[in-house]
């Protein structure tokens, strides 16, 4: 009987991004690194690690025993859709109604819902590079096509506006814009964003404009919604959740605010993907936000705290690194080592079992540097630092 090769039917777009994907570390070398440490410490992590306030549990056991278990409105429950545009009007000066918006499990999908909404095949993304490895995937799972507009740490990894023209062509769809940035922790200015707007408006493109990580802001930064920008609101789309900012990865669930012309066919979209986001998810969601605003003040200064003594500890080591003012990432710059960066992170993990997220998989302008993270705890923090210390000293 002849065996049949089942992996040629496999999707060529789906095996493509397995090869840069940060949760399938396709390097041989890490993947053996990583099953084979010992009390390995993620230095690298996107998941916060503070845990969700009883408050907030409580109200979704209150549901689940109220008989809150039955399909919702596609869009998501009136509640949390009110309580959303109620934030979005109060801390972003944003004026989007409830019927604007759909709630999504987890910003990721609102990512797909969009692009399922708006790209026929070889419409163009731009994107930064480096970019959150996600969005191209996506692109490329829709049938579009992801074209990348390098920014550099040399400025802070800033937009480059000339370059971002020029990539500009017939089939451009869309622009996304992420501030604060995974994984640079750029923080994009109102002068950049309402340059972005003209070039938007000039080639009549759509903004993505993905604030998730929108409360993690240092040295004075600002946030600024690229939908406040007069006449943008109806080329943006605005993608939020509660992963980031509330500590709630787990929960799947996020949102996005749409033009009034889009919600009828993204909720559409929405609807074949998973019909609606899960009760528990968009109960807890409501309670996070319209109750106590303390828990969440008080996490963001641990974190702010934990930032200032991690780059501290740089700073002392003499590992170079790029001071950003936004997200919970430092991407470190271990040029110097003569290592590329899986080679640098897979090597970390053999000797030391700190883990960090090697750049290459954020893309080619991301190499010479690894992602550290804020969410560690400082006990386990102080440790990893005092190996990755000693690592960095043997190579440099």
């Amino acid at each position: 009987m002849t065996q049949t090769d089942f992996s040629s039917m496999l999707s060529r777009v789906a095996v493509a991004n397995l090869e840069h994907s940060i949760g399938n570390p396709v390097n041989p070398r890490m993947v053996k690194a990583i099953h084979n440490a010992r009390n390995l410490v993620n230095l690298g992590s996107g998941t916060p690690d503070l845990p969700t306030p009883d408050y907030v549990l409580d109200a979704v056991r209150e549901g689940m025993t109220g008989g809150l278990i039955q399909y919702t409105a596609y869009d998501g429950i009136l509640p949390l859709r009110e309580a959303i545009a109620r934030k979005l009007s109060e801390e972003n000066g944003l004026d989007y109604s409830p019927a604007d918006i759909i709630v999504t499990h987890g910003a990721q999908e609102s990512i797909f819902v969009i692009c399922g909404a708006l790209l026929n095949p070889g419409d163009e993304v731009i994107v930064t590079n480096p970019y959150y490895s996600a969005y191209n995937n996506i692109v490329a799972l829709s049938g579009g096509v992801a074209v990348t507009v390098p920014v550099r740490p040399e400025t802070g990894w800033s937009w480059d506006l000339e370059a971002l023209e020029a990539a500009i062509t017939a089939r451009s769809k869309l622009i996304v814009l992420v501030s604060p940035d995974n994984p640079t922790g750029a923080v994009v200015t109102r002068k950049t964003m309402e340059a972005i707007a003209e070039l938007a408006e000039k080639y009549n493109l759509i903004v993505v404009s993905d604030e998730l990580y929108e409360k993690y802001l240092y040295d004075g930064a600002e946030h600024f919604s690229f939908a406040r920008i007069p006449g943008m609101k109806e080329r943006t789309v605005t993608v939020n959740g509660f992963s980031k900012s509330f500590g709630m990865t787990g929960w799947r669930v996020g949102y996005v605010a749409v033009p009034q012309w889009l919600k009828q066919v993204a909720t559409e979209v929405k609807h074949m993907h998973s019909i609606s986001t899960a009760v528990p998810s968009q109960l807890g969601a409501l309670a996070a936000l319209t109750g106590p605003k303390e828990p969440w003040q008080e996490r963001l200064q641990t974190y702010a705290e934990r930032r200032k003594y991690l780059l501290s500890r740089l700073e002392a080591m003499k590992l170079p690194f790029i001071r950003t003012h936004g997200s919970y990432y430092v991407m470190a710059d271990i040029r110097a080592s003569g290592m590329d960066s899986m080679t640098f992170s897979s090597a970390l993990i053999e000797e030391q079992n700190v883990r960090v997220g090697p750049g290459v998989v954020f893309g080619s302008g991301a190499e010479g540097f690894v992602r550290l993270s804020l969410m560690c705890p400082r006990p386990q923090m102080d440790g990893a630092l005092d190996r990755l210390a000693e690592f960095w000293s043997r190579y440099v």
